[in-house]
């Protein structure tokens, strides 16, 4: 299990401005307030492939796109439903990935990633290429393989480049690079919800 205490900071929002035309991802604090109390089964039933949670470091400058646009959610009224007691409430702002296939199902087991915006799960960033990697999620074991396609900025796993083709068995709380500046977290279902819960208890 990820020891998730203290390290909150971590995760955190950054404001940008909307760009016509992108793939809009919902938000923690939408999630907190959705699927938090689900029980654990249908949580899997509802998302077997887990998530993918932005994770932001401030070295933006202006010609970076930024990866996500959230869905706008009124963080206010969740605020009022919900008793975070969370030291620092800039990390409800960051996106969420849902792990699934949004586009055609010639292969429904793999979920490309990339700037393009055929792809499955559409990353905005100048640093990420257009077919960049994909998620093979077919696998008898249930686990979520990563792959990266030969992308020109590399893809890495807790600061360990993959090689091009070669594939990677996803843990929960590994840490995705998508080039230099691109980066998320990896939960299966179970370990987003564990992530939920200390998210709201953390004080």
């Amino acid at each position: 299990m990820v020891e998730f205490t203290g390290s909150f900071k971590q995760f955190e929002s950054i404001s940008i401005p909307d760009v016509s035309g992108k793939t809009r991802y919902k938000s923690l604090a939408f999630y907190l307030s959705n699927l938090l109390d689900k029980p654990p089964c249908e949580l899997t039933s509802l998302h077997p492939n887990g998530f993918l949670v932005e994770k932001t470091e401030r070295f933006f400058d202006d010609n970076v796109m930024f990866q996500f646009s959230t869905d706008v959610v009124e963080e206010k009224q969740v605020l009022e439903e919900i008793d975070y007691r969370v030291s620092s409430r800039e990390i409800l702002g960051a996106r969420v990935v849902e792990i699934k296939k949004r586009k055609n199902i010639t292969n429904p087991h793999m979920i490309t990633i990339g700037r393009s915006p055929e792809n499955d799960i559409v990353l905005y960033n100048r640093f990420v290429s257009k077919s960049h990697a994909y998620l093979d999620v077919g696998s008898s074991d249930d686990a979520v393989y990563l792959v990266d396609t030969g992308s020109k900025n590399g893809t890495f796993v807790n600061g360990t480049q993959l090689a091009p083709s070669g594939n990677y068995k996803l843990a929960e709380g590994d840490e995705i690079s998508f080039g230099p500046e691109t980066k998320v977290v990896y939960f299966p279902p179970k370990g987003f919800q564990d992530f939920l819960s200390e998210l709201k208890s953390f004080d």
